[in-house]
Parts: C-alpha cells; sequence; structure tokens
C-alpha cells in the first residue's frame, strides 16, 4: 500500500511539473481509497496545478456511490473492471510476499476469473501490446 516512504516530495514536484507542461496527456486520474497522508501531499500540491488538471482527478474513498461515479465518468465496462481490479489487489494470495509481486501480464487461469491485463474490449482488441512479462511467459510455454 500507499504509505509514509512513498511520500518523497521530490516526486510531488516532479509530478505537478509534468501536469504543468502535458495537461492534455491526462485524461482522468483515479485514486481508490488514497490514505491520509496522500491527502494532505495533494493538498500542499493542489494550489500549483492548472485547474484543468485539478478536474482530472477524482478521488473515490468508500462511496457507496464508488460504481456510480466511475461508470459516470468512465462507462461501464472500465467501472466495473476497476471494481474487480481493485478487489483483486486486496485478496492475500498463498505464498505472497512483497518480493513476489502479482503477475499483472498473467491470463487469467479461467474465463471466470478477472484479467489484469486490463478491459475485456482492450485485450482482445489489435491495439493490445504484449508486455514483457507476456513475452516471457510465451517464451516459456514454447519451450
Amino acid at each position: 500500500g500507499f504509505g509514509m516512504r512513498d511520500q518523497n516530495p521530490r516526486s510531488t514536484v516532479v509530478c505537478s511539473r509534468l501536469m504543468q507542461h502535458y495537461p492534455e496527456m491526462l485524461h482522468l486520474a483515479v485514486l481508490i481509497d488514497a490514505p491520509a497522508l496522500f491527502g494532505g501531499a495533494y493538498r500542499l500540491i493542489s494550489p500549483i496545478l492548472d485547474e484543468r488538471v485539478k478536474s482530472k482527478i477524482m478521488f473515490v474513498k468508500g462511496c457507496s456511490n464508488a460504481q456510480e461515479l466511475l461508470q459516470t465518468r468512465l462507462g461501464s465496462e472500465a467501472a466495473a473492471w476497476i471494481a474487480n481490479e481493485t478487489s483483486d489487489n486486496k485478496k492475500k494470495r498463498p505464498g505472497q510476499k512483497s518480493g513476489n509481486p502479482k503477475k499483472y501480464w498473467s491470463v487469467p487461469k479461467s474465463e471466470k476469473d478477472h484479467d489484469s491485463r486490463g478491459l475485456p474490449s482492450y485485450v482482445v482488441s489489435d491495439d493490445y501490446i504484449k508486455t514483457p512479462g507476456d513475452a516471457f511467459e510465451e517464451m516459456r510455454g514454447d519451450q
């Protein structure tokens, strides 16, 4: 999770500078259940952010209407995927340690399982870009 070690002030300054110079590159940043520490950091940098950039940052915290908010801004497919991804990330996997992170590039074991690679419509499209993890898994499968 996000903790005190993630509160490097340089990261905040660099991020705000990037947003000032490339504001239209950000469509929407969705921050789900961001901790209080992050809220404090955001309050420090928000005065230097352009209003256009601030309007593209969406905080969702323990809202009963979070799904509705996401659906309004992103559509039903993306809102469902985010809900599933958030739930999946909270699961503790057997044998999972901090040095053994979730393999986001892995194809789900069954069609019922959540696909962390992205929205279903994206993963099956010609636009899908294979990650180095995809290539590694394919190479292992060929041997």
